[in-house]
């Protein structure tokens, strides 16, 4: 391993802030990709979960869910990652069908508690994958009411059209992969019927598997299928077993900095030379799309080398105060050590727009100053508490009250705030988003349910803490720790 102490070359600090200031970077908060792929990294866990034969895929708010189903349906995108994780029927067969996300053509959360009510999740479910697959020889039907009405009153016929679709399909090669996102929006007031809508979802994907020819893939987040009810019905294992995570290691969150830095259409190409010249690394190019090279993309000490090339070797003047390399993700992970990669990359951007903004040699001569490190970290901090509102919306209802307190702390400093505040009297009775799990239980199932997702974690004496990812964004307060942005 290259020796953290020693003083690394910098790299150009002014062509190293352009690229990480540049319009690519400004793209983050998108989750949907455009119809040009400029940049594509699959780390090694995601190979499986973009294969045909994987039906559930679970990962947490951040860890490209969206992303993938949103690139599954652009046929640019499917070409090259069929092409990337070798699989030419995703390559040239595949014809893909959005099965529910976010987006127009779906049903509201209250056509669905209607249906759900009227149907059963189950064969709400089947009908819509029907509509779905056959909308061109049903689309006299307008509304989703009178769809569903009309494919279940003629089962048996609908039936024989998917065995027919399905025959044509396997005459002509081809391939239908129906795929589902954003599932906690289809009934958000209350988890009964959310689960019982997940549930029919998962059953349907047995009720398929006989059509060889039609793949359902579904993007669920992980806290979703916690509870055991959600798999309580037949061969469900079967599902289980040939799940796939989306899950992202430091390698992987390095390595997809290196992809976004050498196809930066600003001094990308200055970044890619020096690899070459300094490492003796190679950029190969697929469909316009610079691709890593593989050597950096498995070598932890090359990449611990680079990076400091760009950051310096510590986090301030000496090894105490921790490396770069270490120091940024094990700051942004939460208390399972997952880092987002969008909150990684804006963790960086962040430095760099305050190291450029800086401008100031005396602080060293690398393109990313420790201390803008720092505050790249309470910037991004932010960002994913509020990535995870978009999820949880009532975090910030649950986190109020416990502004300004310093942690670790005991689990009744937590209550006492809430009980003080009267937070649990507050959460709506129609909410927009899936309440807490265990709000029936009082203030010890909401700590529970925010131990859970991963944001709170419990220290060996019992004490309650809260990862630097989340604490800085929530305005809580360590002793010592980095400041939360005013």
């Amino acid at each position: 391993m290259t020796n953290p102490s020693a003083n690394p070359e910098p790299l150009d600090p002014k062509k190293i802030q352009s690229i990480l200031t540049s319009e690519l970077f400004g793209s983050l908060d998108s989750s949907r990709q455009s119809s040009s792929p400029t940049v594509l990294y699959l780390p090694g866990s995601h190979y499986k979960a973009l294969s045909l034969e994987v039906s559930l895929v679970v990962g947490m708010r951040g860890g490209g869910k969206s992303f993938w189903w949103s690139a599954l349906q652009d046929s640019d995108w499917r070409k090259l990652i069929g092409r990337k994780i070798s699989e030419p029927r995703l390559e040239h067969q595949t014809v893909c069908v959005d099965g529910y996300g976010i987006g127009d053509d779906h049903p509201t959360s209250h056509t669905f508690k209607q249906l759900l009510d009227r149907y059963g999740a189950h064969s709400l479910w089947w009908a819509i994958i029907a509509w779905q697959l056959l909308k061109d020889k049903l689309n006299t039907h307008v509304m989703w009411s009178e769809r569903i009405d009309f494919i279940l009153s003629n089962r048996e016929d609908i039936e024989l059209q998917i065995k027919n679709f399905n025959r044509q399909a396997q005459a002509e090669e081809r391939y239908y992969l129906v795929v589902f996102d954003a599932l906690d929006r289809t009934y958000p007031h209350n988890w009964q019927d959310c689960k019982s809508l997940l549930k029919g979802l998962l059953q349907n994907i047995l009720e398929f598997q006989p059509y060889k020819q039609i793949k359902l893939k579904v993007f669920v987040r992980e806290d979703m299928m916690k509870d055991e009810d959600v798999t309580a019905f037949p061969d469900a294992s079967k599902i289980k077993m040939n799940s796939a995570e989306l899950s992202w290691t430091t390698k992987d969150l390095y390595n997809l900095l290196w992809t976004y830095m050498g196809n930066t259409p600003v001094a990308g190409e200055f970044f890619r030379c020096s690899l070459e010249k300094r490492l003796g690394l190679t950029w190969s190019q697929e469909n316009n799309i610079w691709v890593l090279p593989s050597t950096l993309e498995k070598n932890t000490s090359q990449q611990r080398e680079l990076f400091h090339q760009i950051t310096g070797p510590w986090m301030g003047n000496g090894p105490k105060r921790g490396f770069p390399y270490t120091w940024l993700v094990n700051h942004l992970g939460d208390k399972h050590q997952r880092v987002s990669p969008r909150t990684f990359l804006s963790a960086i951007k962040n430095a760099a727009e305050l190291s450029k903004e800086r401008g100031s040699e005396k602080d060293g001569p690398y393109a990313l100053y420790f201390k803008d490190i720092q505050e790249g970290v309470a910037f991004a901090s932010q960002t994913r508490v509020n990535e995870l509102k978009e999820e949880y919306d009532w975090l910030g209802l649950v986190f109020l009250p416990l502004q300004g307190l310093v942690i670790p702390c005991k689990r009744e400093e937590i209550f006492n705030r809430w009980e003080q505040d009267g937070t649990l009297q507050k959460f709506p009775t129609e909410p927009d988003h899936l309440p807490p799990r265990s709000l029936g239980a009082g203030s010890p199932g909401l700590l529970n349910d925010l131990l859970d997702i991963g944001i709170l974690s419990t220290m060996t004496d019992g004490r309650i803490d809260l990862p630097d990812v989340y604490r800085v964004g929530f305005s809580l307060r360590r002793r010592g720790g980095i400041k939360p942005v005013k």
